[in-house]
C-alpha cells in the first residue's frame, strides 16, 4: 500500500510545481524548492517522508499574522528562515499592536519589571493590553519568591501612597533588519506563486534570495501608504521593477529583466517608478502557482 500524501494542498502545489518546471524545460517529475533550488520527487510530500527529505507548506506572509499557503519549500528552508526571519514579522506585529490604538490588542507577552527604588529586584511578569488603554500586569513564571514578594510590596506601597511609578517594564521588540528581509522573502514567494520558475530562477530573483539567505546589508524598500494596491503585483518591464503589495505597504523587487544597477536605482527613488507600471496583477490569498510567464519565457536549465 502506497503512503498517502501529507495533505491535498501538498499534492496540488507539488503537481503545479512539476508542470511549471517541465514547462521551463526540466525533464521528469520534480519539484524545485524556490529558495534553495534543491529538487524533490513525490516522496517528499508523503506522510512517511524522511524529516530531511520533506516539502512543507509555506505561508506568505507568515501564518501568525494571517498569511496563507502559497508554495512548498523544503523543510530546511522553512524552518531556518522561519525562526530567523519570519519570526520577526510576528514580533513586529506584536510591537505595533502594543503601541498602535488602531490595531487589535496584542497577545499577552512576557516581560520584566524592575523598580528604580531597588534595581536588584527583577520580576518576570505577563503583560496584556496596550499603551493608551488599560495594561494588566500579572506575575509570570520562574520568579524567586523573595523577588516576587518584594515587588508586590513595593507596588502596593506606591499604590497606597499615590506616588508615581518609577521603574522599567520591558515591551515587545523586534529586529528591524531581519523583519525587512523577511518581508522581502515573502514578496519573493508571492512572485514565485504568481509567475513560477521563470521568476524564481531568474538572475534578479536569485540576487534577492541571496540577500535574505545571507542576511547581507541588502537595501529592502517598503512604501507606505498603498491604498488601492493591497494584494497586487505591479510590473514595470521598461525599468525592470515590480512591487508586491501586502496589507500595509509595497515591497520593491526586481523584475525578471532587471539589472542590479536598475534595481539599486529603484530602491533609491522608488516613488518615481510607482505610477509607471505596465501591468497590474491583482491576487487573492492564497495565491495558486499559475506560472503565467513560464510558457512565454521558456529556458533550459
Amino acid at each position: 500500500m502506497k503512503p498517502m500524501d501529507r495533505s491535498y494542498k501538498h499534492r496540488d502545489l507539488f503537481d503545479a510545481g512539476v508542470r511549471a518546471l517541465q514547462g521551463f524545460g526540466v525533464v521528469g517529475e520534480a519539484y524545485r524548492c524556490p529558495i534553495c533550488c534543491s529538487d524533490y520527487d513525490a516522496r517528499a510530500i508523503k506522510k512517511d517522508a524522511a524529516i530531511d527529505y520533506r516539502l512543507t507548506l509555506e505561508h506568505a506572509p507568515p501564518a501568525s499574522v494571517g498569511g496563507k499557503v502559497v508554495a512548498l519549500t523544503c523543510k530546511k528552508c522553512n524552518n531556518e528562515l522561519g525562526s530567523k526571519l519570519d519570526s520577526q514579522i510576528s514580533a513586529r506585529e506584536q510591537f505595533f499592536r502594543f503601541i498602535d490604538p488602531n490595531r487589535p490588542d496584542p497577545k499577552p507577552f512576557p516581560g520584566k519589571i524592575t523598580l528604580s527604588e531597588d534595581p536588584t529586584i527583577t520580576t518576570n511578569i505577563q503583560i496584556s493590553g496596550k499603551i493608551g488603554s488599560k495594561i494588566n500586569v500579572r506575575a509570570g513564571k520562574n520568579n524567586k519568591p523573595s523577588h516576587l514578594s518584594g515587588t508586590r510590596e513595593k507596588i502596593a506601597e506606591i499604590y497606597l501612597s499615590q506616588r508615581s511609578f518609577n521603574g522599567k517594564i520591558s515591551v515587545p521588540t523586534y529586529d528591524k533588519k531581519r523583519a525587512k528581509l523577511a518581508f522581502l522573502k515573502n514578496a519573493f514567494l508571492c512572485l514565485f506563486a504568481k509567475f513560477g520558475y521563470t521568476y524564481a530562477l531568474s538572475q534578479p530573483a536569485r540576487y534577492i534570495v541571496q540577500g535574505f539567505l545571507e542576511e547581507s546589508d541588502f537595501d529592502v524598500v517598503m512604501l507606505q501608504p498603498i491604498d488601492g494596491y493591497e494584494n497586487s503585483i505591479l510590473v514595470n518591464e521598461k525599468t525592470g521593477v515590480c512591487f508586491v503589495g501586502f496589507g500595509e505597504f509595497l515591497l520593491v523587487c526586481p523584475w525578471v529583466n532587471a539589472s542590479v544597477p536598475k534595481y539599486a536605482e529603484a530602491c533609491k527613488n522608488p516613488d518615481s517608478f510607482l505610477g509607471k507600471y505596465d501591468t497590474l496583477y491583482p491576487f487573492e490569498m492564497p495565491i495558486k502557482l499559475e506560472a503565467i510567464l513560464d510558457n512565454r519565457l521558456i529556458k533550459k536549465v
